[in-house]
């Protein structure tokens, strides 16, 4: 007897059928890149207390950054990452490979929806490797020194912008001979997001043959303005106060993590947002270090070395990177990036005056963290628009 299906049957039957004929992102979870890497970082004072200060004293934590003394740091560090084949292979784009660098308070899973692939938040709205996997991009999402399950050593000497960079730059090294993925890269895109555009910036002032083309999304020249608002706005605690879970093993009580959710909404969101996703993103935050807060500065810096191709993209609302004044987090006054060139997000053309070519965009209703907004695929758009231009 011939089995009669449904309507409802049959359209499900259809749907099962072709969710199994989509190509599927396949990723290994378990990337370890051991690095060894010398850094010249501040020396910062171990008394140093950012609590102290106040929003007006922006100017004097540039000045603190620009006078503090350097001093060389030697580690063996180990990298941990994800890195993903694409569901569409591309035979153009198999051998350029995207590396994905989160900001403060989250690891890679900033990059695929706040969760592993297949795991995250809300499906694949929120993944930025989701969108790269369809149009045929290798990528390696990491978690910065200090961060996730990546080595954390002195959260004050060590976890700092250039021992970031140096040790990024021994897994750029890695990916183009041959370490990862099973083949040699020619062509590496840095994609980062806040203190992992910082960092990407002073990777282009250290090493400034290593990457093809940046995208530096939450960026601007101008966070001085609103940097200490938002550490404050934050209330940023030592972890082992608050949650020894998310410390260290030694407990350094330079790692701190925000203690107030309201203040973190504030800063990172703005517009039309899903609030259970914010929600979620505050639940699973993670540490952020004094050594990371002290030096992001230097990621604000031009590099003049760099010869690729730059892309800026940021909120229109953006509260960290576009704060008009340094009292702007801490009652709410909503970041304004400007528009055109004579926008906050423009103004990052100026750090790179040798760039062969610079874009920039401005993505509307949408503050700091541009990947957990409604608009996040027009900022994947956007992004990958540009890498398109640009021949990746």
């Amino acid at each position: 007897m011939l089995a009669c299906l449904t309507p409802l049957a049959a359209w499900l039957a259809i749907a099962a059928s072709a969710v199994a004929m989509q190509p599927m992102i396949s990723c290994q979870e378990d990337v370890a890149i051991t690095v060894s890497a010398t850094a010249s970082n501040l020396d910062i004072p171990g008394d140093l207390d950012l609590a102290s200060l106040t929003p007006a004293d922006g100017e004097y934590v540039a000045n603190l950054t620009a006078t503090l003394p350097r001093k060389s740091i030697t580690g063996i560090y180990t990298i941990a990452g994800r890195y993903c084949e694409p569901a569409n292979a591309d035979p153009a784009r198999q051998n350029t490979l995207q590396i994905l660098v989160h900001g403060i308070t989250y690891d890679r899973n900033y990059w695929s929806g706040m969760g592993p692939p297949g795991h995250q938040f809300n499906g694949t709205e929120y993944s930025w490797i989701d969108f790269a996997s369809k149009e045929g991009y290798p990528t390696l999402s990491i978690d910065r020194l200090c961060n996730g399950a990546s080595s954390k050593p002195n959260g004050l000497l060590e976890c700092q912008i250039p021992m970031n960079a140096e040790t990024i730059h021994g897994v750029i090294q890695a990916a183009r001979a041959g370490k990862i993925g099973g083949r040699k890269f020619s062509k590496i895109i840095y994609v980062g997001h806040s203190e992992g555009s910082f960092t990407g910036n002073e990777l282009a002032q250290l090493h400034p043959k290593d990457v093809d083309t940046y995208v530096l999304t939450g960026f601007t020249p101008l966070l001085v303005l609103g940097a200490i608002g938002t550490i404050l706005v934050g209330d940023f605690t030592p972890a082992l106060l608050v949650d020894k879970t998310r410390s260290p093993p030694s407990l350094d009580p330079t790692y701190t993590i925000a203690t107030s959710q309201t203040g973190v909404t504030g800063v990172f969101y703005f517009g039309d947002f899903n609030t259970l996703a914010a929600d979620h993103d505050y639940s699973f935050r993670g540490t952020v270090t004094l050594g990371e807060f002290v030096s992001a500065l230097l990621g604000q810096l031009p590099a003049p070395g760099f010869t690729g191709s730059v892309f800026a993209l940021t909120g229109q609302e953006d509260q960290i990177v576009c704060a008009r004044l340094p009292t702007d987090p801490l009652v709410g006054y909503r970041g304004n990036c400007g528009s055109g060139p004579s926008s906050y997000t423009a103004k990052t053309r100026n750090l790179y005056p040798n760039a062969a070519s610079f874009g920039y965009g401005l993505v509307p209703n949408t503050g700091h963290d541009m990947n957990f907004h409604y608009t996040a695929q027009q900022t994947f758009q956007m992004a990958h628009d540009y890498l398109s231009s640009q021949g990746y």
